[in-house]
């Protein structure tokens, strides 16, 4: 299991590098050096039968010293790791990973994290952002956003509710499922499958994991159909 976490974060730090250097519109070479460092560590710590030691800016460096380096090594973990759960989001607002990738990527990073050492409370700050998205998308896929009318939402009140819609993407992640429940009632649009999908929002928000991990991979879909 530690060889397949490290080697999976080796993975995605090398395809971040990448990213930085040629799928940006302005190359940023820092940042590139900063994950191909991170990926070298990150296979020594995985492999060490391999990796007994690395070269690093043509100094050798003993693997044991690494792992006494530890508390040094968190520090650039946390700052990867963030940039990849960022990444990870962000770059899916464009359809660039399918829900399973972007699980089993998260997944993989909180395994790491935890054999690095990190408390619950610093895991859980390192995701927080993950969680922004998320929860962003509960509400998107609520309000439907892929279409200014809502299939739930009578006729004759659509004039309305495209001027709420408004409001409520202004707030799409302050805005809380008690106050979404209220909206749909306004519009007599509470649905059995719209209190479905703000109950789920309501679990992730306390618990931060899907409900119905299921349902929420077609979440897209959710009144497409309605």
């Amino acid at each position: 299991m530690r060889k397949i976490v490290f080697s999976v974060a080796s993975l995605i730090s090398v395809g971040a590098g990448i990213y930085f250097s040629f799928f940006v519109k302005e190359p940023n070479y820092a940042m590139t050096g900063i994950w191909l460092t991170f990926s070298l560590f990150t296979f020594a710590f995985g492999w060490p039968e391999i990796a007994k030691s690395i070269s690093f800016l043509g100094n050798n460096i003993e693997l044991r010293e690494v792992k006494n380096a530890i508390s040094e090594l968190k520090q650039l973990a946390e700052v990867n790791s963030r940039a990849i759960l960022e990444l990870i989001q962000g770059s899916s607002r464009w359809g660039g990973f399918t829900e399973d990738e972007r699980l089993a990527t998260y997944n993989s990073i909180e395994k790491m994290l935890v054999n690095l050492g990190f408390e619950e409370r610093e895991i859980a700050e390192i995701q927080s952002r993950w969680h922004y998205w998320v929860e962003g998308d509960y509400v998107r896929a609520i309000i439907f956003s892929h279409n200014l009318n809502h299939p739930a939402v009578p006729k004759d009140k659509l004039e309305l509710w495209h001027k709420k819609r408004e409001v409520i993407c202004q707030q799409i992640n302050s805005i809380q499922p008690d106050e979404l429940r209220a909206v749909f009632r306004e519009f007599n649009a509470y649905t059995d499958k719209v209190q479905q999908a703000i109950d789920d929002l309501e679990y992730y928000k306390k618990h931060k994991k899907h409900r119905d991990l299921q349902e929420w991979k077609r979440h897209n879909d959710w009144f497409k159909q309605s």
